[in-house]
């Protein structure tokens, strides 16, 4: 499908990964392979190197990532807690662009959102992608705990608890930038 800016707001020539094979990029998936590839030592791939030109290009205007679509016959869209996190966590270690500005709207976004997130995913999530950009919230172990309390445990499957526990963690989790490294403008 040849791009259509009256319809899509993102570049939809840029590849990165998708859910299902020989379909539409996402960010979700996207932001995982390149957190999977940056830590086996590939961040300089040129697939990489896509991937992470996908990520910026569909941030959202106002802060934050969605699925993977800015806008749809254009009408914006709204960015997701998880996603954002998930995003965030992939980006980390890349220079900030123009100014870092889409990286700021989407801290902001998030320390304004998970005040009120308890989804155990979610909220971990977003926790995750805010570690790996030096912006932890002090009280965000606390929303932690009251997320676990508000959640009966044993509806907490494992993948949950441990991107909780990964979210509590000190310092930047999953070891997201490669080689270590600062953030820089």
């Amino acid at each position: 499908m040849s791009p259509r800016p009256d319809i899509f707001g993102h570049d939809r020539t840029l590849v990165g990964w998708s859910w299902v094979v020989g379909t539409h990029s996402w960010v979700e998936p996207t932001a995982y392979a390149v957190m999977a590839l940056r830590a086996a030592g590939k961040a300089d791939h040129p697939r990489v190197r896509e991937a992470v030109e996908l990520l910026w290009d569909r941030a959202l205007s106002d802060g934050g990532w969605n699925y993977g679509n800015t806008r749809v016959f254009a009408n914006r869209l709204r960015p997701f807690p998880a996603t954002t996190g998930i995003a965030l966590a992939a980006l980390a270690g890349e220079p900030r662009r123009a100014g870092g500005s889409r990286i700021e709207a989407a801290i902001a976004y998030l320390l304004t959102e998970l005040r009120q997130i308890r989804s155990p995913l979610s909220l971990a999530w977003g926790l995750i992608g805010l570690a790996a950009w030096d912006a932890f919230p002090t009280e965000a172990s606390g929303w932690l705990a009251e997320s676990a309390r508000s959640v009966a445990i044993n509806t907490i499957g494992p993948h949950e608890a441990a991107l909780m526990l990964l979210a509590d963690a000190e310092g930047a989790p999953l070891n997201l930038i490669a080689g270590g490294g600062d953030h820089h403008e």
